[in-house]
């Protein structure tokens, strides 16, 4: 059973109760879900938990995308300029 909200779904009462009205709460996670208070978040926490980390990091992706583009153009990321010590290994060619 989904626990997060879809379009069928009525976003203006609380996920956990189901009551409606002024002064809902929403999901800092997945700002998806509403709730009364914190009792009923914490109540629908074991229900809600794995589908709100999902769409959490899916909102925290597109964040990072969208900082990362600039005037059109992807921004090169960060590289780690490592020592390698190649002693103990073996160069192969490839493609001969």
């Amino acid at each position: 059973m989904s626990t997060v909200a879809t379009d069928n779904e009525d976003l203006s009462k609380c996920a956990a109760c189901g009551k409606g009205g002024n002064g809902l709460k929403t999901c800092n996670g997945c700002k998806l879900v509403k709730y009364c208070n914190a009792t009923c978040q914490k109540e629908h926490r074991p229900r809600h938990k794995k589908e709100c980390k999902k769409r959490a990091a899916e909102l925290f992706d597109e964040a990072l995308f969208s900082k990362s583009l600039l005037k059109g153009k992807i921004v090169q990321s960060a590289t780690c300029h490592c020592p390698l010590n190649l002693r103990n290994h073996t160069i192969h060619a490839v493609g001969k």
